[in-house]
Parts: C-alpha cells; structure tokens; sequence
C-alpha cells in the first residue's frame, strides 16, 4: 500500500504506533488504558506459522502477511485475534473489502467486553468509508457455496474426493472463505464420518445384513480425505477398521491381518473379522486359536463358537462336529 496511506491511518490513531508493536506481544495491542470492566484484548493464539505471519507484517509484506493470517484464520477460524490481525494487515495491503470483512468477524466472535472493540469499530468504520460500494452485513463472502455444500454431501455419504464434503470444505478454504462457519462444517462433516463408519462396523456384524464393499471403500476414502482436508489425523482405529475390512471385502485377506491387527484389540467384532483375514490368507491355526480365545469372553460366543468350529472342521479336528452342533443346537 502507498506510504501516504498509511500515514492517513496512523494520523487517525486507529492503528498501532508500529508495525512491530501491531504484532509483536500481545500486550502492545490492548488499548493503552482499558477500563477497569473491560475484558482484555483477545490475543492471538499459538500456531506454528504464527511468527511468519507477525514478520511479513512487521517488514511491511503484506500482501504476504494477508496471505498468511488468512491461512491461520482458517485453520483456527475460532480465534478472533486472529480476524483483527487480517484486517490490518488487508488495510496495508489496499484490500478494502477484505478487511471489511475480517473487521466484521472479529468485532462479531470477540468477548462483548473486549478492550479494543471500540478502537476496531472505529477502524472498521473507516475501511467502511473507503469501499467504493457499500457492503451489506449479510453479503457472502468467497467460497460460502462451497462450503454450503459440505452438509449435503456428508448425509449422501460423500466424503471424499472434490465431489466429496471434504471436498466442498477444501473448495471453500481455496476461494478464501472465512469465518467459525468453517469450524462447524469441519466438526458436522467429520461427525457425519465417524457416525458412517460405526453404522457400517455395525451392519457388517449384523446376521441380517451386509456391509458393501463400495460403502466401505467410501468411508476409508472419506477418512483419508479427512486428513487431507483437516490436515490432521481423526479417529485412527475406526479408520482403520474400515480399512480393514473393505480389505477383507474386496479379497485382499494378507493385508486385512496386518490392518486389523493394529485396531482390532478391545472390539470383539474386528478381532472376529482379523480371525476371518488370517484364516483367509492361510493362517488356519492362528485364526483357531484367536477364536478359541475370544468364545470365552464375546458377548455373542454362540457366533464366534460357529465359526470356530467351522475352522477346526476345516483342519480335520476329530471333536468339530460336535462343537458345529452345539453352536447351533436351540437352547432348552
């Protein structure tokens, strides 16, 4: 931005003495006499590209600096410190409309008593002022369809991929979508996932019903498309439980033993589906033996002595007829 422009700014005392107290400590951009029922100032949160953020500004970058604390806005979009730092840092960089905006969600997320909120209303009120165009309070800011979209796709059991949720949220994120919206639709979709996941575990254990191996596919790809999307791993065993068993599903048997094994332990249903993997790629005996432990303890042994006893008859075992009979024989 034009040097002449920024002296108007400081000239309006709206802005900080410097750019290095802007965003060096937090203390520096609290007001410099609060009143005594003010909250403090909200201050900006730790984050590991935090201090790239402050330099850029700090040297006067800030086109670079925009770029940056819009990155950190959106993957902490909670943290309103983080809006109020944007904003300054568009202003210099002659985005009006974008500071517009960033003042707004800040002023709108921050404590109703923070001690700058009457210093970031008057800056708001004079980016507001150089807009060629009002701008309304309810106007949708970039990428707001796309991420509008994640919902939808998540109840479909989309998860992946651009079509996906994950994918809308990406979308979103990449046309520069800002606001604790994105925090939600994060939460929603992944929620969505985790709830897909378990109802799937479950259909795939139910007597009555089968769990495809498309729709298992779809959640180990939604799983992987989570992480890409959030940058940061969900639920690590149900991940991989639906890894396991689109494996098991699709007949890869010698990579469903080493998936399952890593989550298998604690739930009876996946240690069932290991022993189902295991005698699936040859390992007749381990599989036996996995079983044979776990009817003493499953909550459905009935099933589990069933396909034990399959087992021991498959491997010649004199006494599996009987124990086939009693798995099945109804009870007196």
């Amino acid at each position: 931005m034009a040097v002449n422009a920024r002296a108007a700014w400081m000239a309006a005392g709206l802005l900080w003495a410097s750019p290095a107290a802007a965003q060096g400590d937090d203390d520096a951009d609290a007001p410099a006499a609060a009143a005594p029922a003010e909250a403090p100032s909200p201050t900006l949160p730790e984050h590991p590209d935090l201090d790239a953020a402050k330099a850029a500004y700090n040297e006067a970058r800030y086109n670079e600096a925009s770029r940056r604390f819009l990155a950190l806005a959106q993957d902490l979009p909670e943290a309103p410190a983080l809006y109020r730092a944007l904003a300054r840092a568009r202003i210099y960089a002659d985005d009006v409309e974008g500071a517009v905006r960033a003042y707004r969600l800040y002023l709108q997320i921050a404590p109703k008593k923070a001690g700058d909120r009457e210093k970031v209303a008057a800056e708001l009120a004079l980016a507001e002022r150089r807009l060629e165009a009002p701008l309304p309070a309810d106007a949708p800011g970039p990428g707001a369809d796309a991420l509008a979209a994640a919902g939808p796709r998540a109840t479909a059991g989309r998860f992946a991929g651009p079509d996906g949720a994950f994918g809308a949220i990406e979308a979103a994120v990449e046309a520069g979508f800002l606001g604790p919206e994105l925090a939600r639709a994060r939460a929603e979709v992944g929620e969505q996932l985790t709830q897909r996941s378990q109802a799937l575990l479950d259909q795939w254990w139910a007597p009555d019903q089968v769990a495809s191996a498309a729709d298992l596919a779809a959640a180990q790809a939604g799983w992987a498309g989570r992480e890409a999307a959030l940058g940061k791993p969900g639920d690590a065993d149900l991940a991989g439980a639906m890894k396991g068993l689109h494996q098991l599903a699709k007949g890869d048997a010698a990579a469903a033993v080493e998936t399952l094994g890593k989550v298998a332990p604690g739930d009876p249903r996946l240690r069932v589906a290991q022993a189902i993997a295991l005698a699936g790629a040859g390992r007749r005996d381990e599989a036996i033996d996995l079983l044979d432990a776990l009817r003493q303890t499953s909550a459905d042994a009935e099933r589990v002595t069933l396909l034990w006893a399959v087992l021991r008859k498959l491997a010649g075992a004199e006494d599996a007829t009987e124990a086939l009979l009693e798995a099945v024989r109804p009870p007196e």
